[in-house]
């Protein structure tokens, strides 16, 4: 395993780790303390906490159908740490990172749903807008995809770039590659024949190379004439 992948897999299982403590957290301190009073404000005219037990999916969803969701959810789960286990390089922590928010959510439900059978909820906006009670671990589903969706637009854009990037590279080359095929054949015989012709390698000499025979012979007569005189 290398260095880039047992990084994301620590960040992963940290961000695992405390999604799910913070999730069953709150839940403890709802069920001790806000259950007896089912609902008091926290941020007024924004933000109230209220008391909720879901025995549906996400948001209350289909509450008769709990053992179906329990299997979807845990296929789910299966499915997206096993796609957690592909990436291996550096860029990919911001895909994890977000991938492992929305799995720390999905386990913080499951076990409220095996435990309890049924899900914990209390964050109420209502005072702002209209919507269903919720918990931190449907937050940290909700903003994990949202940030998984962002990134792979942000990566399609930075691959559209990147593909341009290359195809301008390849027509200047090409664009290159045919100017200068224009001017050589544009060019006149004229201008041809004044270019230097290539000089000539040198011959080597070979100093073992025996003398010519009519050397030798030269040679042998400027003796015989030098023994002469001496006679």
């Amino acid at each position: 395993m290398n260095k880039n992948k047992t990084v994301l897999l620590s960040v992963s299982a940290a961000i695992v780790a405390i999604g799910v403590l913070l999730d069953q957290l709150s839940k403890y301190l709802a069920v001790r303390y806000l259950a007896p009073v089912f609902s008091r404000p926290l941020l007024r005219g924004v933000v109230d906490l209220t008391y909720v037990e879901n025995r549906g999916a996400a948001f209350g969803m289909l509450a008769e159908h709990r053992w179906v969701f329990m299997v979807i959810s845990t296929v789910a789960i299966l499915g997206m740490c096993a796609f957690l286990l592909t990436f291996s390089e550096r860029r990919h922590l911001f895909p994890a990172a977000a991938l492992s928010m929305i799995i720390s959510g999905g386990v913080g439900n499951m076990i409220d749903r095996v435990r309890l059978g049924y899900v914990v909820d209390m964050i109420d906006v209502s005072p702002l807008f209209d919507f269903a009670v919720f918990n931190v671990a449907d937050s940290f589903v909700c903003v994990g995809a949202a940030l998984l969706i962002l990134w792979y637009l942000l990566d399609w854009i930075r691959e559209e770039k990147e593909n341009k990037r290359r195809a301008a590279e390849t027509e200047a080359n090409a664009a290159e590659a045919a100017t200068t095929e224009t001017e050589t054949s544009a060019e006149t015989p004229a201008a041809r024949a004044d270019r230097p012709a290539p000089e000539a390698a040198p011959h080597p000499t070979n100093i073992d190379e025996p003398p010519v025979s009519g050397q030798t012979a030269d040679a042998d007569d400027g003796q015989d004439d030098r023994a002469a005189r001496h006679e």
